[in-house]
């Protein structure tokens, strides 16, 4: 009597925070548009609980352990370890295997679950630590990727001058044999476009290493270094005379 008492006057409530009663439900039923809604949620929950084919396969390495070792595990640690286990990648799991078996070969009271997933866990992180490393990597290797090509545009778009070709030498010097090459030949390619095909060396000299001097940001040692650097690009033999004299 009290059951179906308190039966009736629930189903007179609304639940949480519904606009209507159990009874207002059930007394004018749901369209078909609500049916189909309530049975696909019912059905992709019954999926969601399905054993993938990866999952299965991680759960079989376990049993296959379990059963080479002689394992015992009781209902609860053996749901702890399925579930445990499925959050492992399988070349983690199929490392941790090898190694567990060298592990109880060496000392048989390390045959145990915990200690198998104790390795497990380890091989896992440095796994995860080498997806990391590499992802950092690859987005370095793009972001300076990306940084040349800017830099590139930058330079394929500025119209060359001396300050350039100055700054291109600065940046050139004590860099790689490839990297030299390269600024050798952006550096004569600008030359010619400043220079033209003047044949008085000396002008063009002269412009130079007054352009060297007169960079302030500059010590001594760079000054001449700049020079000694540009100087086979114009053919001319250096230390004839100090780009600080001009200065």
């Amino acid at each position: 009597m009290l059951v179906s008492l308190y039966i009736k006057m629930r189903n007179q409530l609304p639940l949480r925070r519904a606009s209507i009663t159990p009874q207002m439900v059930m007394e004018t039923g749901s369209s078909d548009q609500e049916q189909r809604h309530e049975k696909d949620r019912i059905l992709a929950h019954k999926a969601s609980k399905t054993v993938s084919g990866e999952e299965q396969e991680k759960i079989d390495c376990l049993y296959a352990v379990i059963k080479q070792h002689d394992l015992l595990l009781d209902d609860a640690s053996m749901k702890r370890a399925e579930l445990t286990i499925k959050h492992h990648s399988l070349p983690a799991i199929y490392k941790t295997e090898r190694a567990f078996s060298k592990a109880v070969n060496r000392k048989k009271d390390r045959n145990d679950i915990a200690y198998f997933f104790g390795i497990l866990k380890n091989i896992q992180q440095e796994e995860d630590d080498q997806i990391y490393k590499d992802y950092c990597r690859e987005k370095f290797e793009y972001l300076r990727m990306l940084n040349d090509e800017r830099q590139e545009q930058k330079i394929q778009s500025s119209k060359p001058s001396i300050v350039l070709v100055i700054d291109m030498a600065l940046t050139a010097i004590g860099q790689s044999r490839i990297v030299q090459d390269i600024a050798i030949r952006k550096c004569s390619e600008w030359l010619n476009r400043i220079f033209g095909t003047a044949t008085y060396g000396a002008v063009v000299k002269k412009r130079i290493q007054e352009q060297i001097g007169k960079m302030s940001n500059l010590t001594i040692t760079q000054k001449e270094t700049a020079w000694e650097w540009i100087a086979p690009l114009l053919n001319v033999k250096t230390g004839q005379e100090s780009v600080t004299s001009i200065s």
